[in-house]
């Protein structure tokens, strides 16, 4: 049986695979980001075992434009945005990326890898809550959110501001995990994509 994360009940949301009070949820999305901030990266790699590297570049394959502009929300540690900025330089095309995340020192992070690499033209770093993103309606070509949805706690709103900041006929990507509801499926821990 799927579980309805909706519940309606206005004042709850979810935190992982449970439920927690909304007034309590952006605390302690805060308080996980914030300790594991300086090894995030390290993390991902041993609790994915490397394939969330696979998932992302997939991920990025699916930009249509390079040319044009992008703004990643809940960026973390800035994987997507950074990718999106090195394919935009193999095509000659000259990157606008704009990374955003609610938690300023996961983008301190993301800042630190792309002077690290040497990315540092036409890269915005913005410290928002991607509820509520402070950008004007049509301003970007591309919108990217990866394994950053599940930690916002209105995501119809965040859905709504990701609509909003498009321009007409932009792009819009997501990359999220699920709780396997498949009885069968979900006695398997690692996942091969299909495509």
């Amino acid at each position: 049986m799927t579980q309805d994360y909706n519940q309606n009940n206005d004042n709850r949301t979810t935190f992982g695979f449970q439920f927690v009070n909304k007034s309590e949820k952006k605390k302690l999305v805060a308080d996980v980001f914030d300790s594991v901030a300086h090894r995030y990266d390290l993390m991902n790699n041993i609790l994915s075992l490397g394939i969330h590297h696979f998932w992302k570049q997939k991920f990025c394959n699916r930009f249509l434009d390079f040319n044009g502009s992008l703004i990643d929300v809940a960026s973390g540690t800035g994987d997507i945005a950074l990718t999106f900025y090195r394919k935009a330089k193999q095509y000659h095309v000259a990157p606008n990326v704009t990374i955003c995340d609610i938690n300023y020192s996961m983008l301190q992070r993301c800042r630190e890898k792309a002077v690290d690499n040497n990315l540092l033209e036409n890269i915005h770093y913005i410290n928002c809550n991607a509820e509520k993103l402070p950008f004007s309606d049509n301003s970007f070509d591309n919108f990217s959110i990866a394994f950053g949805i599940r930690n916002v706690t209105d995501i119809t709103a965040a859905l709504q501001e990701a609509y909003r900041v498009l321009k007409p006929g932009g792009q819009f990507l997501c990359l999220e995990f699920s709780k396997v509801e498949n009885a069968y499926i979900s006695n398997y821990t690692i996942y091969i994509p299909l495509n």
